[in-house]
């Protein structure tokens, strides 16, 4: 499955804890003014579980909010419908926050780490990663890269402790092509680890890596806030346990 990111649409949520572990939420569509006059309605797909969990919502004053309620985060994907027929797909991990601000999975509330990706890329691709940095730790992940590192350390030695302990493995595939990136991703797949591609601009997909899947393409650097509301949401849809 390839996933194009050619928007920067995403979902928003809110929540509150109504008592016994069971809260109120809601979830909207945020993004550029120009953007959301372009949409008709958006279709929400929540968790199976959930009594008609398809669901259409075509109030554009509210930005097509949806209110529900339950007990466990999910993902939640959404399609967005245009006025000229297109369709987009949106996509957010549903995050329920306490009083305090914290996440249901944040480590001051489990015990456990939250989720981490390491980020390979070009030294050329700096921006965009600093800019999908940013937004990825915005919604309760930890990013890793080569800065990361400590200057006296052997980088080599250090990429590779990183590529078995990182949860996730994002290469980023630019143009021109970074043996690095190509070499890092596929040490990730020998040690068994999961690995979310993401191809930029026009650049194509090393031969060694084009069986990989799912992956992303993002062909405009600008649409870096809808790549990482879905990164986030598959990454811990990966690495998340299903709450029982």
């Amino acid at each position: 499955m390839v996933m194009r990111i050619e928007s920067n649409l995403y979902l928003a949520n809110d929540s509150t804890l109504k008592g016994d572990d069971w809260w109120e939420w809601s979830v909207w569509v945020e993004g550029p003014s120009d953007e959301l006059d372009q949409i008709q309605s958006v279709t929400y797909r929540l968790h199976p579980t959930f009594p008609n969990p398809i669901r259409e919502v075509r109030d554009a004053a509210s930005k097509f909010k949806l209110c529900s309620a339950g007990w466990g985060e999910f993902a939640i994907l959404a399609d967005v419908k245009l006025k000229d027929g297109g369709t987009l797909r949106v996509e957010r991990w549903l995050e329920l926050l306490d009083d305090k601000g914290l996440r249901r999975t944040d480590p001051a509330v489990t015990g456990k780490q939250r989720p981490t990706v390491f980020i390979s890329h070009s030294v050329a691709d700096g921006g965009v990663v600093q800019s999908l940095r940013n937004e990825l730790t915005k919604q309760g992940v930890d990013v890793w890269t080569g800065a990361s590192i400590e200057a006296k350390s052997d980088v080599a030695l250090e990429i590779r402790d990183y590529l078995k302990k990182a949860d996730v493995i994002v290469p980023l595939v630019s143009d021109p092509q970074s043996r690095f990136v190509e070499e890092e991703a596929r040490t990730a797949l020998d040690a068994g680890r999961k690995v979310l591609p993401v191809v930029l601009g026009n650049a194509r997909m090393p031969d060694a890596l084009r069986d990989i899947y799912p992956r992303f393409e993002m062909p405009e650097s600008k649409n870096v806030t809808g790549l990482a509301n879905r990164l986030a949401a598959m990454v811990k849809d990966m690495v998340v346990p299903e709450e029982k």
